[in-house]
């Protein structure tokens, strides 16, 4: 399958890509295409690794008028995103389908989003959602479109505080006599 990812995934801070990123490591039998734009040296640097995936190639808008897709997904609605979605999707008819995975709730007290999520309801042909929340909100507007919650969240194993030495820790807290600390893994919009 021919994936596009319409974001710089190369940009280490946004928690997009970084959700996208995982997305592309764990899928190595997909082709994906995704955009470069680093904003730092840490960007540039583990660009390297990621651009070097057999699985990923470079893409630009340019080139989204030549290339055809499978799937376009998103997990952001940028105006660069809904102007790459409705390009690949128009190239690519009627094989290429969008899909959204929403990540917050969209109202229309908040009129730039509340705007962006009208029309990329027009463009996108399935949504997923991060939480049963977002699930919730976004089910009236789309209908037989919401295909499932695929949650954020950790992997325990990953993250267990059983297989972490003191050692691996800042040295301001090795001597901490605390005792636990909470995980807090988010992002924070305005």
């Amino acid at each position: 399958m021919k994936i596009l990812l319409p974001i710089s995934l190369d940009r280490w801070r946004n928690p997009i890509s970084s959700l996208l990123r995982v997305c592309v490591e764990a899928n190595p039998q997909h082709e994906f295409h995704s955009f470069s734009n680093p904003d730092s040296d840490e960007d540039i640097q583990n660009g390297k690794a990621l651009w070097s995936l057999p699985q990923l190639k470079r893409s630009s808008f340019a080139s989204l008028l030549t290339e055809r897709f499978d799937l376009v997904h998103t997990a952001s609605y940028s105006r660069g995103n809904q102007i790459a979605s409705i390009i690949a999707k128009v190239r690519g008819f009627p094989r290429t389908k969008v899909l959204n995975t929403m990540n917050l709730e969209v109202k229309p007290d908040d009129p730039v989003s509340w705007k962006r999520y009208q029309s990329m309801l027009k463009v996108v042909d399935h949504f997923a959602a991060v939480s049963e929340a977002v699930a919730e909100c976004l089910r009236p507007d789309v209908g037989d479109r919401f295909t499932r919650v695929i949650p954020n969240g950790f992997d325990p194993l990953f993250l267990d505080p059983n297989l972490v030495s003191r050692e691996d820790l800042p040295e301001s807290l090795r001597n901490d006599a605390v005792g636990s600390y909470v995980l807090c893994v988010a992002a924070i919009e305005p």
